[in-house]
């Protein structure tokens, strides 16, 4: 998350530096087939770009108002623009600008599309690409000619589906074959993906690439997705649709798997990008084992993006798959523990609970001590976060049993840190201190350097609640500057809190205002929302101090919302 925000963060300054001398124009096409993380993204980077020069256009089909009925209403300055049918006017005058080389139109010409059109301008375009094709409109260099003579003789579909299909029928065999398998791949597609769907030679379908081109039904992308392929697009996705409808089902599904096996081989060091991607074709091929493993793998990019709900969506996906295989019980337990760290970090308590309870009974059952463990391990803190320190103490003493019992120095850090911080919940401190202490010296030992941060951070909750404040604060900041060094802003925004915290108690408000101030600077840039919380109420605190009423009253108003 601290990663994504960040990155958020980095790109709307480069916006700004770029849009500092020159307004920018920034168009997001086909945002109704946007993923839901990538859709957070674009509100949040709107969210944070108030003050550049940008203006952002997105561009969607009205299907995404079902997913996001109130979509970018929030934004500063948003304006939300329906298009309606165009009226016969525009129609005309459409008709007009892409006949523009032909002159003055014969007026039955005319009348016949935009009455057939209803308004729709895809209608006009794609009427008139047939009406080309036909040999009605006969394209020239400089001037085109309509032959008058053939409109009698014309069968106008009734429909834009219909129209479609009528364009595909005077396709040969090998565009009709090509285009098929094409249309698997979605929108875009890559040449060589074709041709393995095919059975094909690369390059062997050159010809008939070149023939759906002057037919106008692809496109060349002026630049591919995947390095050292060729890239087309359909002329419109409904286009694609009805080609792909046409498919035999049989057929459909083998050049899926052959898709899946040939994004396998081919999507480089971009694999784990498409692994979604990957997993959705073995998945419409059949192949459900495949297809399971790969919607781990997906779903452990999405995590890595910060994309939760993606995320979640790929483990439910893997698991109703791979349940009743029994050649897939390791991958199971791992989607299991996946999905219940993803859980955990969007706050869904009692899904991760059950995830890895049900993660822990597979491991046990398969002789997965390691695996075990870490379920354990991670149930002990979720009891934390659900302000259950019996039920965290008594997870913690299970796992860090089976720790010792593998000899995994790691595990036995993080199962002593978990175990003191439940018996400081349970006012037990001495024995949290001591825990802690052991979880330290552990972690030294092995050079463990998360764990000696942690340690520091227990061993500092463990002196505050004895009342050693100097102490605690002592540990918190050398913690601090470990989880610093690590990267984890998170905890270094946790342990800057504590120590406002702490100064707050002491009456010291000048250093607490400092503290705080910038724990909340690194949580507004790294995305850690909830510390924001935390940080403002104890900043309250400290301005209620400094006698600053009004300022207080705004930071805990700031909180609450």
């Amino acid at each position: 998350r601290q990663i994504r925000e960040r990155a958020i963060q980095a790109a709307m300054q480069i916006i700004a530096h770029l849009t500092a001398s020159t307004p920018m124009v920034l168009v997001i096409d086909d945002v109704q087939d946007v993923d839901d993380s990538s859709i957070d993204m674009i509100e949040r980077a709107v969210q944070i770009g108030g003050g550049t020069s940008l203006m952002l256009i997105c561009l969607a089909q009205r299907r995404l108002l079902d997913r996001r009925p109130r979509w970018g209403e929030a934004a500063p300055g948003a304006l939300r623009i329906d298009l309606q049918p165009l009226d016969e006017h525009q129609s005309r005058r459409l008709v007009g600008e892409i006949l523009r080389k032909a002159g003055k139109l014969p007026t039955d010409l005319r009348n016949l599309i935009v009455s057939r059109a209803e308004g729709n301008p895809l209608y006009i375009e794609e009427l008139i690409k047939m009406l080309v094709a036909d040999g009605v409109i006969v394209p020239g260099d400089d001037k085109w000619q309509i032959q008058v003579g053939r409109l009698p003789r014309l069968r106008i579909p009734a429909t834009l589906s219909d129209l479609l299909r009528a364009r595909l029928l005077p396709l040969g065999p090998p565009e009709r074959a090509f285009l098929a398998a094409a249309s698997v791949a979605g929108g875009a597609f890559w040449e060589g993906a074709v041709a393995a769907m095919l059975g094909h030679d690369l390059g062997a379908d050159e010809q008939t690439i070149l023939a759906l081109e002057s037919h106008a039904i692809i496109a060349a992308q002026a630049e591919s997705t995947l390095r050292d392929e060729h890239e087309y697009r359909f002329s419109h996705d409904l286009l694609r649709e009805a080609v792909y409808e046409q498919i035999p089902p049989e057929q459909r599904a083998d050049y899926h798997r052959r898709l899946a096996g040939w994004l396998t081989n081919h999507s480089g060091e971009r694999i784990e990008s498409y692994a979604g991607l990957i997993a959705e074709h073995f998945e419409r091929g059949g192949d459900l084992s495949n297809a399971g493993r790969w919607h781990i793998h997906a779903g452990a990019q999405a995590r890595a993006s910060y994309a939760l709900d993606t995320a979640i969506v790929h483990y439910h996906h893997a698991i109703q798959f791979l349940v009743d295989d029994p050649t897939a019980v390791s991958d199971l337990i791992a989607c299991y523990a996946a999905i219940g760290q993803v859980q955990l970090e969007a706050a869904q308590f009692a899904e991760a609970v059950a995830s890895f309870r049900r993660a822990r009974d597979l491991a046990s059952r398969a002789g997965d001590q390691q695996t075990e463990a870490h379920a354990l391990e991670r149930l002990s803190a979720i009891a934390d976060d659900m302000s259950d320190p019996l039920a965290m103490r008594d997870y913690a003493q299970q796992a860090l049993d089976l720790a010792r019992t593998i000899g995994d120095p790691a595990q036995i850090v993080i199962c002593l840190a978990n175990l003191s911080l439940a018996n400081n919940r349970l006012g037990s401190t001495e024995r949290g201190l001591e825990l802690a202490q052991e979880a330290l010296a552990i972690a030294q030992q092995a050079n463990y350097d998360l764990g000696i941060a942690k340690s520091m951070a227990y061993l500092a909750l463990a002196y505050e609640h004895l009342g050693d404040l100097a102490t605690a604060m002592g540990h918190m900041q050398e913690a601090m500057a470990r989880f610093r060094k690590l990267g984890n802003l998170a905890e270094v925004a946790t342990q800057i809190n504590n120590l406002g915290y702490i100064a707050n108690a002491q009456g010291d408000f000048a250093s607490a205002l400092t503290f705080l101030e910038e724990g909340l600077r690194i949580a507004r840039e790294g995305g850690i929302r909830y510390m924001e919380i935390y940080l403002l109420s104890n900043l309250g605190a400290t301005l209620v101090g400094l006698g600053r009423h009004a300022e207080a009253e705004e930071v805990i108003r700031r909180g609450i919302r």
